[in-house]
């Protein structure tokens, strides 16, 4: 696979090859004109993981946004449709056989009709991204929130919730994953991140009142990136159930402890 992927990769301007654990692979260049990630996809039948090596070419100003923001309830539905779909596809085929012809026939419509509302596969890709991210952080943001519980007790329930989360859609959050390459240099993306990190930085204000903007803008960047990989790492796992709470505990003391959260 490494020489049929290096020959590919050798006809792409901006890329060069390199020699990786006996492997010949191609790495960026300019990583603005391609961009080359490798992920792991998990099948239904099988707990084992094959790797699945992307080299694609991205146009910094492809379109990420909607064509159409659905008014009315039978375009609201459609486009609910539309997504329902994608999310199952990419569930089953991963990044890899993600396309907008599979999610048009999977929601049994023609391409022209989805096209109406996304103009490529990597917009309908961030949609499911937004939404997952928006939904899973309005309820962080909740819990973090609960004055009624002491600042630990707040991050410790946040975290539990995040990972538990993850477990549960653990084949569509991987997918979606591996899917960020796609579109992580973005400003949508960052945009996408910088909620997530101004809802940790609310509840550092609070618990840490002598804290400064940029400390906890730091601090909150690093508790996401730090969970966010945790989080990757036991999804992929397969940890479940009581395992999986011990994660989130001990990475809820660990961050505290850190950060100096009181009790």
């Amino acid at each position: 696979m490494g020489a049929h992927v290096a020959a590919h990769a050798a006809t792409i301007p901006a890329v060069k090859l390199v020699l990786i654990n006996g492997l010949l692979l191609p790495v960026l260049a300019r990583p603005s004109a391609v961009r080359l990630f490798l992920c792991k996809r998990t099948r239904y039948h099988t707990s084992n993981y094959s790797l699945l090596l992307l080299a694609f070419i991205m146009k910094p100003d492809s379109a990420l946004k909607p064509r159409k923001q659905p008014q009315q309830m039978r375009a609201r539905q459609m486009d609910a449709d539309i997504l329902e779909a994608a999310a199952r596809v990419l569930e089953e085929d991963g990044v890899a056989g993600f396309n907008t012809n599979r999610v048009a026939e999977r929601a049994g419509i023609s391409v022209g009709s989805l096209y109406q509302y996304y103009p490529n596969k990597v917009a309908i890709l961030f949609r499911l991204h937004e939404l997952e991210s928006s939904d899973t952080g309005a309820q962080v943001a909740e819990l973090l929130r609960d004055s009624s519980r002491p600042p630990r007790e707040r991050i410790r329930r946040a975290v539990r919730f995040f990972f538990e989360s993850e477990a549960d859609e653990a084949l569509l959050r991987e997918a979606l994953s591996c899917s960020q390459g796609y579109f992580r240099h973005t400003v949508e993306f960052s945009d996408v991140e910088s909620n997530a990190i101004s809802t940790i930085a609310s509840f550092l204000k609070e618990v840490l009142p002598g804290s400064t903007p940029s400390s906890r803008a730091r601090d909150a960047r690093f508790m996401l990136t730090v969970l966010s990989g945790v989080s990757e790492y036991i999804t992929v796992g397969g940890v479940t159930g009581k395992a999986l709470r011990v994660w989130a505990d001990r990475c809820t003391n660990m961050l505290c402890d850190y950060l100096r959260i009181p009790n």
